[in-house]
């Protein structure tokens, strides 16, 4: 019916109240999409037979002075948002780790309570943008080389290992990083959960730096392949050892998951303190998913 989503989008009433949905035909779709904060209760669904083949694509990056914010293919400003099979993706130059002007964004979340399955989040440096929310990430895919999961949502990744979530790191070098959270303050209700997924890969990278002084990350019952330093995390501009920032692992296994190498300052979970972080409730999921 509609030749873009853009066009799809627009044409969703303001400030509804029920559930839209817009089903993508396979396809490249060269669209930099905006959901606006007024249109909550948007499901986007693509080719459930062949899950990669609907693609959102644009090329924006951190050259010509563009704010890191600005450079997503695709924003999630509403609440309630939900995607399934849909690739979102950022096709700038490939940047290698750090480099200036290098991020490029494929998708920014900042609205509440949105959900993602099937999906493929792919670019180099800051990949996905977990900006502010909870927010749910399932059988999903996400790719970059260098704080490629970053921002100050409340973020559970969780699936079993038959049903993957991949992070999968395309570093070409030894300095990448997968996460990057910035939780500013102590009473913050911000952090991410990676659980039962699948870490891989190019290159080498730590789990995760603090972008904030309380930054928190928590790995539990991952595989994790040789692709992650040996020890596990980095410091960064914030000193995790001063005892704000909270990184922790449990459970996890694999070539990358060897414990009696990692930092000093990381956490060792119990089983107990492990549940909270791998169970919908870490994101109040109960009350919406």
């Amino acid at each position: 019916e509609y030749k873009t989503i853009t066009e799809a989008i627009n044409a969703v009433p303001l400030q509804n109240k029920q559930r839209y949905i817009i089903n993508v035909a396979a396809g490249v779709y060269r669209e930099k999409i905006i959901i606006p904060a007024t249109k909550d209760f948007i499901t986007l669904v693509g080719n459930p037979d062949a899950k990669f083949s609907t693609v959102i694509v644009f090329n924006g990056n951190t050259n010509n002075s563009v704010k890191t914010f600005n450079t997503s293919t695709f924003a999630v400003e509403a609440n309630f948002f939900v995607a399934q099979y849909i690739t979102f993706k950022n096709d700038a130059p490939f940047a290698y780790s750090g480099a200036v002007g290098g991020q490029a964004v494929a998708l920014r979340v900042s609205g509440e309570y949105a959900a993602f399955y099937d999906c493929f989040i792919t670019s180099s440096q800051d990949t996905l943008y977990d900006q502010k929310g909870r927010h749910y990430y399932k059988r999903s895919y996400i790719q970059g080389n260098v704080d490629f999961i970053f921002g100050q949502g409340r973020a559970l990744f969780e699936v079993n290992l038959q049903e993957s979530c991949l992070i999968i790191s395309n570093a070409r070098s030894k300095s990448g990083s997968i996460t990057a959270q910035s939780k500013f303050n102590a009473t913050l209700d911000s952090g991410y959960s990676i659980y039962n997924s699948y870490i891989g890969g190019t290159g080498l990278v730590h789990l995760g730096r603090p972008w904030k002084e309380y930054a928190s990350v928590v790995f539990v019952n991952n595989y994790l392949d040789e692709v992650v330093n040996p020890t596990g995390w980095d410091q960064w501009a914030y000193n995790p050892a001063a005892g704000t920032a909270f990184f922790a692992e449990h459970g996890n296994f694999g070539p990358g998951a060897d414990s009696t190498r990692r930092v000093n300052w990381i956490k060792q979970l119990t089983s107990d303190q492990a549940y909270e972080y791998s169970d919908i409730k870490f994101i109040d999921g109960q009350d919406w998913l």
